[in-house]
C-alpha cells in the first residue's frame, strides 16, 4: 500500500503544477515541439485523423503524438500556407501564398497552374469539384490541374468575398456583394435565410463565415463594425443569434447545447454548453475563427504563437470553492 501510495505522490504534484488557474488543461505546440513554425496560419483534420498545420514557413502533419514537417520548396509549397481541402479519393489540397496550389497524394505533389493569381476560400464539394475565388472576387474552379473562372450567367457583375462548402446540406455558400449570404450552383443562387441579407451594406461592413461546432451544427459568424454575433439553428425558429461580442462587451443572447470558442478582448474564451458561463481558456487569442477545429474530446486552435489543443470533454480542473470537501 505504501508503495502505491508513494507511485501516486508524483503523479499529483505533476497534475496540480500543470493546472494552476485552468478549468481546462491545454497543450501548447511551437516550433520546438515540431510545429515547421509557430505562426499557424492554416489548419485542417484529414479523413485518417492527422491534423495538417499551415504556418508562415510550410506546413507540418501531425499524428496525436509527433509532427511531420514540410518546408517550402518555392515549387509546390510557399512559404505561408493558408489552406487544406480533402478529396474524396484522400487527395489533399494545399495553397500556399503568391498564388500557389499543389495536390498532395501523402508522397509527392502535383502543381496546378493558376496564372499566378492569389485565391482564397478553397472548398471541395461532394463532386470532388474544388472552387475558390481570386483576388477579384471571381469565382473559380479546377479543370484539368487548371484554375479556370466559372461561366455562371447569373454570376455576371457579381463579387464573391467569402466562400464555404457544408458538408451537411450538399451546398456551395457564398457572401455575394448586393445579396448576401446564399447557396450558389450554376443555375441560380438562394439566400440561406432573410436575416442575411445584404441590406445595402457593402462586404468591407459586414462578412460571413460559416463554421462548425464540436457536434458537426453549422453557425454563423457575423462580423460588422468591430461587433461579432453568431448564429446557429434553433428547431422551427431558424438561424438565430446565441453570442454576441462588441468592444469591452459579451452577451449570450441563448443557450446552445455545444460548448463553443470565441476571440473576446484579444483571449480565447469558451462558452459551455447548455449554460451561459463563459471563462478564459487561455490569454492568447486564435488567429481566425476557420482555425479552431472540434474533436469528440477537445480542440484544436491555431495561434500566432502556436498550435494549442483544449482538452473540452476529457480532464477538467475544478477550483477549490466548486468542490468544497475535496480531499
Amino acid at each position: 500500500m505504501r508503495q502505491i501510495v508513494r507511485l501516486l505522490i508524483p503523479f499529483f504534484i505533476l497534475l496540480g503544477g500543470a493546472c494552476i488557474a485552468q478549468r481546462y488543461p491545454t497543450t501548447h505546440y511551437t516550433s520546438q515541439g515540431g510545429l515547421s513554425q509557430s505562426q499557424v496560419t492554416g489548419l485542417s483534420q484529414d479523413s485518417r485523423g492527422y491534423l495538417w498545420v499551415g504556418t508562415k514557413y510550410g506546413f507540418s502533419k501531425f499524428n496525436g503524438e509527433t509532427f511531420e514537417r514540410y518546408a517550402p520548396d518555392y515549387k509546390y509549397i510557399t512559404n505561408q500556407v493558408n489552406h487544406f481541402v480533402e478529396d474524396s479519393k484522400g487527395y489533399l489540397y494545399i495553397y500556399s501564398e503568391v498564388g500557389r496550389l499543389s495536390r498532395f497524394d501523402g508522397k509527392n505533389f502535383t502543381r496546378l497552374r493558376t496564372g499566378r493569381k492569389r485565391f482564397s476560400g478553397l472548398c471541395i464539394d461532394h463532386q470532388d469539384q474544388l472552387f475558390c475565388i481570386n483576388d477579384q472576387y471571381i469565382l473559380h474552379t479546377v479543370e484539368a490541374d487548371s484554375v479556370v473562372a466559372v461561366n455562371w450567367l447569373w454570376l455576371k457583375n457579381k463579387k464573391i468575398h467569402h466562400l464555404f462548402y457544408d458538408k451537411v446540406s450538399r451546398s456551395l455558400i457564398a457572401q455575394i456583394d448586393s445579396v448576401g449570404l446564399a447557396r450558389i450552383n450554376p443555375s441560380r443562387y438562394e439566400l440561406v435565410a432573410p436575416i442575411f441579407e445584404a441590406k445595402n451594406q457593402s462586404s468591407e461592413e459586414k462578412h460571413f463565415e460559416w463554421l462548425y461546432a464540436a457536434n458537426g451544427r453549422p453557425v454563423i459568424e457575423e462580423r460588422s463594425l468591430g461587433q461579432s454575433t453568431y448564429y446557429v439553428q434553433f428547431g422551427g425558429e431558424g438561424w438565430q443569434p446565441f453570442l454576441r461580442t462588441k468592444d469591452k462587451r459579451c452577451e449570450v443572447l441563448r443557450t446552445v447545447s455545444f460548448d463553443w470558442i470565441f476571440n473576446f478582448q484579444s483571449k480565447t474564451y469558451l462558452l459551455e454548453a447548455h449554460t451561459s458561463n463563459f471563462t478564459v481558456l487561455f490569454s492568447v487569442p486564435p488567429n481566425d475563427t476557420r482555425n479552431i477545429l472540434y474533436t469528440p474530446q477537445g480542440a484544436w486552435l491555431g495561434t500566432e504563437k502556436g498550435l494549442v489543443y483544449a482538452a473540452l470533454n476529457g480532464f477538467r480542473y475544478f477550483p477549490e470553492n466548486e468542490v468544497p470537501y475535496a480531499w
